[in-house]
């Protein structure tokens, strides 16, 4: 099923509309308006791309059978009032992405995250998205839980730390010794350097 608003208002209603079609399953265009009233949106399509459309959701649920990767227009920002599902599985990740490379946001009221790989994401809500069975895909915001980098030295001072070169704004004082950095997020594959 593929869903194309190019005019007037579409009310979903208390309904659970499934999108089983790839690329741009679900489209406001023209003079089109989405509203969401009480439903569920299910994004089911697998395939090697589909788009999410920026839009508010009451409910939205990405439920792909295979592993598919799902685009976020770059600056775009969707919001979720009920609750934003994402189920992938062992061996058939989601993967949420930018369209562009640019942070696409998400605002969900509430969320269960399972089995992603997400990149470029800034989450909007008041706290983090603790996804399960994830990866941090890398350059996130709200996203994930951090890690302490620690570490002794028989010197004094601050330490520093860089993410593939690129110098990081928390540091850890050296004292009796020890150094510590708290909620440090890392990404798959990063190369941390610290120093004195």
């Amino acid at each position: 099923v593929v869903l194309n608003i190019n005019a007037g208002t579409f009310d979903a209603s208390i309904r659970t509309i499934t999108l089983s079609g790839k690329g741009k399953p679900f489209v406001i265009g023209g003079s089109g308006t989405f509203y969401d009233s009480t439903s569920t949106i299910k994004y089911t399509g697998t395939g090697a791309l589909t788009n999410v459309a920026a839009t508010t959701y009451k409910n939205l649920q990405i439920l792909p059978t295979a592993a598919t990767t799902y685009q976020f227009a770059g600056g775009s920002t969707t919001t979720v009032e009920g609750t934003w599902t994402v189920t992938g599985s062992a061996g058939q990740v989601v993967t949420l992405q930018s369209s562009d490379g640019t942070d696409w946001n998400i605002n969900p009221t509430a969320w269960a995250v399972d089995y992603v790989s997400v990149s470029h994401s800034n989450n909007q809500a008041g706290s983090k998205i603790l996804p399960t069975n994830s990866t941090n895909g890398g350059n996130n915001t709200n996203w994930f839980d951090g890690i302490s980098i620690a570490g002794t030295s028989n010197s004094s001072g601050t330490v520093w730390l860089a993410f593939n070169g690129v110098v990081q704004a928390a540091t850890g004082a050296i004292a009796a010794g020890v150094w510590s950095i708290a909620d440090v997020v890392v990404s798959l594959g990063d190369i941390i350097t610290a120093w004195i």
